[in-house]
C-alpha cells in the first residue's frame, strides 16, 4: 500500500493573498483655500482652538486604538478556531488510522486463517482419497478373476478328462455288453466290461487331484504375488502422503500473510507523517497569526500617532479648526477601514479547514487497504489453486503408479494362466489316453472271458504252456546235473542217474520257487514268516488250487476270469503230480521260469497291431494275441515293484509346481518296460533276461523323460519367480530394495524403462544408431570397453550411461555365453552415477521393463541345489539370465 501523505492541509491559505493596505494619508488636503492655508501656517494660534483640536485628535486616536484592539481580538479568535479545527481534524484522522489498521490486520488474519483451514481440510480429504485409491487398486488385485483362474482352468480340464474317461467307460461297458449278447457266458463278458469301466472311473479322481494340485501351486504363487503387490501399495501410501505434504503451499501462505502484515506497517509511518504535518501546519498558523497581529498593531499605532500629530498643529481660527477636524476624521476613518480590511484578511488567512484534505487522505488510506485486502485474497486464491493442482498431480501420479503395478501383476498372472492352460491340457490328455488304453481291446478280453469252453481251453492251454516251460527248465537242469555227474564224477549214464539228477534239479527249482514267491510276497507287505509260509504254499500248488476254487487273486484285490482260474488249476495239478512223482522233492521249481500270476488279466490291455501301407489295421491271429497278452500280463505283474525305482530316480527332482509330470514319468516307464519286455519275450528271451533288459531300458527312457520334464518344470518356475519377484535373492539387500522403490516411483531409471521396451527385437545397427544419437546429443556418455572371454581373447563392449542411473550395455559379438549380438538394460544403485564394478548395478530389466536379477550367483534365488539337482538348477538359471541378457534380432541380409 502506498503511503498517504498530508501535504500541510490548508497551509496555502495562511500566506497573505495580496499587498498590505496602505496607511491613511494624514497630510492636509491640497484643496484648502489660500486663506485656510495661510491661517494654518500662521505662527500663532488661538489656544482654545488648539486645545479643542488636540482633544479631538486624542479622541480620534482612541477610536483608532479601540478599532485595532477589536480587530486583534477577532484575529486571535480566528487563530484559536483554526488551531482547534486542525487539532480536531488530526485527532479524527489518527483515530481513523488506528481503527483502520486494526480492522485491516484482523481482515488479513481472518483470510490467512481461512486459507489455513482450507489447506487442512484439503489435506485430510486428499489423504482419504489417496487411501481410497490405493485400497481400490489393492481390491482390484485381490478380486481379479485372473488370480483365481487356475482352479477354474484345472476344473475345466478335469471335467473334460472326466467326460472322456466316462465316455470310454461307457464304451467299454457297451462293447462288453455287445460281446455278452452273442456269447455262451454273458456274465463273464459283462464282468470284464464292468471291471474295466470301474478301473477307468477309479482313475478320474487321481487326474482331478493332480490337476487340482498344480492349480493350487499356481494359485499359491498368484496369492504370493498379490501379497507382494499389496505390500508395495501399503508401503507407497506414506511416500505419496509425504509427496502431498511437499506439494502443499502452506509455506507460501505464511509468506503471503507476513508480506501483507508488513505492508500494513505503513500505517505507523503514515501516522508519524501526519503528526509532523500537524506540527508544521500549527507552526504556519502561529506564524501567520503573529504576522497579522504585528500588522494590526503597527497600523493602529501609526494611525493613532498620525491623529495626535494633526491635533498638535497650529490653529488660527475656526476655519482652520474645521479643516483640521475634517482631516482628522478622514484620517481616522481611513485607518479604521484599513484595520477592518487587515483584520478580515487575517481572519480569511486563519480560517484553515483541513477536513477536505484529510477526507481525501482517509479515502486514499481506505482505498489502499481495500486494494491490499483484495490483492491478498487474489494471491491466496491463486495459492490455493496452485495447491489444488499440485495435490491433484500427486494423486494422479500415485493412482497411475498403483494402476501400473496392478496391471503388471495381472498381466504376469494372466500370462502364467495361459501357460498353465497350455501345459495342463496336453498333460491331462496324455493321462487320459493312458487311462483309457484298456478300452482298445476290451472286446477281445470279453470275448475270451465269455467263450465258455473256449475260455476253459484257453486257460488250460495257458497253464500247459507254463507247465511245458517248467518241464523244459527241469529237463535242462537235469541234463546239466547229469553231464556234471558223467563228465566230472565219472558216473554211468543210466535211468536211475537221470531220475536222481531230475530229483536234484526239481528240488533246486522248488527251493528257488519258494524263495522267489516269498520275496514277491514280502513286496506285497507280507511279514517274513508269512511270506515264507505262503511261498511254500505257492511252490506246492496249494495257492493255485485255492485261487481256482474261489476265483480270488491272492496277489491283488480282484476276481479271476474263467481262463485264469483254469490256468491256475492246470498248473496246480501238474505241481501236485510232480511232487508225488519226485517223492516230495519236486516243488514249484517248474514254475520258477514262469513267475506267479502270469495269467493275470491286465489292468491296461493293449492289443498290438501293425499298419499296412494304406493305414488300415491288419489283424493278427487270436493265438498270437493271446500269447502277447500273456507276456503283457507277465510284464505288468513284474512292474508291481518298480514304482519305488522310478520314485528313487526322480527323488532329487522337484515337480511340486508340475505334479502331473510325475504321473507322466511313471507312465513312460511302464510303457517302455511293457513294450521292451514283450518284444524280448516274443523274440525268445528268457523271463529273467527280458525282465533285466526291460527294466534297464525303461529306466533309461524314464530318466531321459524325467530330465526333460524337470527342465520344463524349472523353466516354468523361473518365469513365475520373475513375475513375482522371487527370482531375487531373499530377502533382497536394502540398497536393491531402495533402487527398486525409486525405479517404481519414477525417480530413477526412467530411461531404462523406455529402453527396455524400445530396444527389444531390434538388430544391432538400429540399437547402436539409437544410442549413439543420445550420446551425440549429450543425453548420455559412451565408453568403449572389452570383455575377457573364457579360453582367452576379447570381445567389444559398448557402455552407455544416462544421468538417471540407466546403463545400456551392447555386445555386438556376444558375451562369454553366446556369439550372437547381445544387449542388457540396467539400473544402478541409488547415488551411483558410473558402474565401476558389478556391485554398483542394482538389477537388470526384461523386455517388459520388469526388474530381474543382474546375473551374479549372489543376486539370484535359485530354488534348486546345484550339487544334487543340476538339471533344474541350470534350467532355472538359464531362464533368469536370458531375461536380463537379451539377444538382438538378426540384421537384414544376415
Amino acid at each position: 500500500m502506498a503511503k498517504a501523505r498530508a501535504a500541510s492541509p490548508g497551509q496555502e491559505s495562511v500566506e497573505p493573498s495580496g499587498p498590505e493596505p496602505p496607511l491613511p494619508d494624514l497630510t492636509l488636503p491640497d484643496t484648502l483655500s489660500p486663506e485656510h492655508a495661510l491661517a494654518l501656517q500662521a505662527p500663532m494660534g488661538n489656544s482654545a482652538l488648539l486645545a479643542r483640536l488636540l482633544g479631538q485628535a486624542e479622541a480620534e486616536a482612541g477610536r483608532i486604538q479601540q478599532a485595532g484592539g477589536a480587530e486583534l481580538a477577532r484575529v486571535d479568535q480566528a487563530a484559536a478556531n483554526a488551531q482547534a479545527r486542525v487539532e480536531g481534524a488530526f485527532a479524527q484522522i489518527d483515530v481513523h488510522l488506528q481503527a483502520r489498521d486494526e480492522a485491516a490486520r484482523g481482515a488479513v488474519r481472518a483470510q490467512l486463517d481461512a486459507g489455513r483451514g482450507q489447506l487442512d481440510a484439503t489435506r485430510a480429504a486428499r489423504l482419504e482419497v489417496l487411501h481410497v485409491l490405493l485400497h481400490a487398486h489393492g481390491q482390484r488385485a485381490q478380486n481379479a478373476p485372473e488370480v483365481s483362474a487356475p482352479a477354474a482352468i484345472a476344473e475345466q480340464h478335469a471335467a473334460r478328462a472326466s467326460q472322456q474317461v466316462e465316455s470310454s467307460a461307457t464304451e467299454a461297458e457297451a462293447e462288453a455288453s455287445a460281446v455278452a449278447q452273442r456269447s455262451e457266458a454273458p456274465e463273464a463278458a459283462q464282468q470284464v466290461g464292468a471291471r474295466v469301466a470301474a478301473d477307468l472311473r477309479e482313475k478320474v479322481p487321481g487326474v482331478r487331484a493332480a490337476a487340482g494340485e498344480r492349480a493350487q501351486a499356481l494359485q499359491a504363487r498368484h496369492t504370493q504375488s498379490v501379497s507382494l503387490t499389496l505390500r508395495a501399495l501399503h508401503d507407497a501410501e506414506p511416500e505419496a502422503a509425504e509427496a502431498l505434504a511437499d506439494a502443499e503451499t502452506q509455506a507460501d501462505l505464511h509468506e503471503a500473510g507476513a508480506q501483507a502484515l508488513d505492508a500494513l506497517g505503513a500505517f505507523d509511518d503514515l501516522s508519524a507523517d501526519l503528526h509532523a504535518q500537524r506540527a508544521l501546519l500549527l507552526d504556519a498558523l502561529d506564524a501567520a497569526h503573529q504576522e497579522r497581529r504585528e500588522t494590526l498593531q503597527r497600523t493602529t499605532s501609526q494611525g493613532a500617532e498620525a491623529a495626535l500629530a494633526i491635533g498638535q498643529r497650529s490653529v488660527a481660527d475656526t476655519t482652520v479648526l474645521e479643516v483640521a477636524t475634517g482631516a482628522l476624521r478622514h484620517a481616522g476613518d481611513a485607518t479604521i477601514d484599513s484595520l477592518l480590511l487587515q483584520g478580515g484578511d487575517a481572519e480569511r488567512v486563519l480560517s484553515v479547514d483541513p477536513a477536505s484534505a484529510l477526507d481525501a487522505l482517509t479515502a486514499e488510506v481506505d482505498d489502499g487497504v481495500g486494494a491490499l485486502e483484495g490483492n491478498l485474497g487474489q494471491h491466496l486464491s491463486a495459492l490455493l489453486a496452485q495447491d489444488a493442482a499440485r495435490g491433484s498431480a500427486v494423486l494422479d501420479a500415485a493412482d497411475a503408479q498403483a494402476g501400473a503395478a496392478v496391471d503388471g501383476l495381472l498381466e504376469g498372472v494372466g500370462a502364467a494362466n495361459v501357460a498353465f492352460d497350455a501345459e495342463l491340457g496336453p498333460a491331462v490328455d496324455e493321462a487320459v489316453q493312458v487311462a483309457i488304453a484298456p478300452v482298445a481291446n476290451v472286446g477281445d478280453v470279453a470275448e475270451q472271458a465269455s467263450s465258455g469252453w473256449g475260455a476253459v481251453w484257453s486257460g488250460v492251454k495257458a497253464g500247459l504252456r507254463n507247465v511245458v516251460t517248467g518241464l523244459l527248465v527241469l529237463a535242462t537242469l537235469t541234463a546239466v546235473v547229469a553231464a556234471i555227474a558223467v563228465l566230472v564224477l565219472g558216473a554211468e549214464l543210466t535211468v536211475a542217474l537221470l531220475v536222481t539228477c531230475a530229483a536234484i534239479a526239481g528240488m533246486g527249482l522248488l527251493l528257488f520257487g519258494v524263495a522267489s514267491s516269498a520275496a514277491q510276497r514280502m513286496e506285497e507287505d507280507w511279514g517274513l514268516l508269512g511270506a515264507l509260509f505262503v511261498g511254500v504254499l505257492d511252490a506246492c500248488g496249494v495257492t493255485g488250487v485255492y485261487e481256482a476254487l474261489t476265483g480270488d487273486d491272492t496277489h491283488r484285490d480282484a476276481a479271476l476270469t474263467a481262463e485264469q482260474r483254469w490256468a491256475r488249476v492246470t498248473e496246480s495239478v501238474f505241481d501236485v503230480a510232480l511232487l508225488v512223482l519226485l517223492h516230495g522233492s519236486k516243488g514249484r521249481g517248474a514254475r520258477g521260469a514262469a513267475p506267479r500270476g502270469a495269467q493275470e488279466a491286465p489292468r491296461s490291455v493293449e492289443i498290438p497291431h501293425r499298419v499296412d501301407g494304406d493305414g488300415l489295421s491288419v489283424g493278427r491271429s487270436a493265438e498270437g494275441a493271446m500269447v502277447r497278452g500273456g507276456f503283457e500280463v507277465e510284464a505288468r505283474r513284474l512292474m508291481s515293484g518298480t514304482a519305488a525305482l522310478v520314485n528313487d530316480l526322480i527323488r532329487r527332482m522337484d515337480f511340486s509346481n508340475r505334479p502331473m509330470f510325475v504321473a507322466e514319468i511313471h507312465a513312460c516307464f511302464e510303457r517302455a518296460y511293457l513294450e521292451e519286455f514283450v518284444r524280448l519275450r516274443e523274440g525268445g528271451a528268457s523271463l529273467k533276461s527280458a525282465q533285466r533288459q526291460a527294466k534297464a531300458h525303461a529306466r533309461a527312457t524314464a530318466r531321459r523323460m524325467a530330465k526333460v520334464r524337470a527342465s520344463e518344470a524349472a523353466t516354468a518356475r523361473a518365469h513365475e519367480d520373475l513375475a513375482s519377484g522371487e527370482a531375487f535373492k531373499q530377502p533382497p539387500s536394502p540398497d536393491v530394495v531402495a533402487a527398486m522403490d525409486a525405479y517404481a516411483s519414477g525417480k530413477r531409471g526412467a530411461t531404462a524403462r523406455t529402453m527396455a521396451r524400445e530396444l527389444e527385437g531390434k538388430p544391432h545397427d538400429e540399437v547402436a544408431s539409437r544410442l549413439d544419437a543420445d550420446a551425440a546429443a549429450g543425453r548420455c556418455t559412451k565408453t568403449a570397453e572389452t570383455i575377457q572371454v573364457t579360453g582367452g581373447g576379447q570381445k567389444p563392449h559398448e557402455v552407455y550411461v544416462y544421468p538417471d542411473g540407466t546403463v545400456v550395455r551392447v555386445k555386438p559379438d556376444g558375451d562369454g555365453r553366446s556369439t550372437e549380438p547381445m544387449f542388457s538394460v540396467e539400473v544402478l544403485l541409488d547415488g551411483v552415477k558410473l558402474a565401476k564394478r558389478q556391485g554398483d548395478v542394482a538389477f537388470k530389466l526384461d523386455a517388459d521393463g520388469r526388474p530381474v536379477p543382474k546375473g551374479s550367483k549372489d543376486s539370484m534365488n535359485n530354488p534348486y541345489d546345484l550339487g544334487t539337482n543340476e538339471t533344474q538348477h541350470t534350467a532355472w538359471e538359464q531362464v533368469v539370465l536370458q531375461a536380463g541378457h537379451r539377444q538382438m534380432a538378426p540384421s537384414e541380409g544376415s
